[in-house]
């Protein structure tokens, strides 16, 4: 009987022992996954930090394009501008001389030498003010070569602002969606 008690009471202990390892497996496993799911939770905020961050990145590459934008807008306008008055002023310039011409061919074709004086003296003055709408062509001529170079600068930062934001842009309508 002893050794019936002995072989039943092995017989436990080892069903036991078993029990026990399997329950040891169990906890472990489970502290495994707890681990496992912690590190994923980590990572989800980290994706969910840096997501936000190229959100800013790209509101903020937004902002800088449109400022850039309403810039170059606002030189193509100044341009604009600037090119009407100088054509407004040129046209005004040929008119003078033309009236000048016409001034300077009938005090040729004129009898009298005083008149010829007279008109001579208003031709003088009238070229000293023709002189003077030249230097301020030749003054706009310089403004306008000095907005297109820096139309030219904005253009050229704008297409770099468009391939940089071609590199961050996730979508094409500028927003970014955070499904969290």
């Amino acid at each position: 009987m002893k050794k019936f008690l002995s072989s039943t009471i092995w017989r436990k202990l080892i069903s036991i022992s078993i029990v026990l390892f399997f329950i040891i497996l169990i906890l472990f496993e489970k502290q495994n996954s707890y681990k496992f799911i912690n590190q994923a939770n980590e990572q989800i905020i980290e994706c969910k930090k840096e997501i936000e961050s190229l959100s800013t990145q790209l509101t903020v590459v937004n902002s800088h394009r449109r400022k850039l934008d309403e810039a170059l807008l606002k030189q193509q306008t100044e341009m604009n501008r600037a090119v009407h008055d100088l054509r407004t002023k040129l046209d005004e310039t040929q008119e003078q001389k033309q009236q000048l011409q016409t001034k300077y061919d009938s005090c040729l074709n004129s009898k009298n030498e005083n008149e010829k004086t007279n008109d001579l003296n208003k031709i003088s003055i009238d070229n000293a003010n023709d002189e003077k709408l030249k230097n301020e062509n030749e003054q706009l001529k310089n403004q306008i070569m000095a907005l297109t170079n820096e139309l030219e600068k904005f253009k050229k930062e704008m297409v770099s602002m468009k391939h940089s934001r071609n590199e961050i842009q996730p979508e094409k309508n500028d927003t970014v969606q955070v499904l969290l």
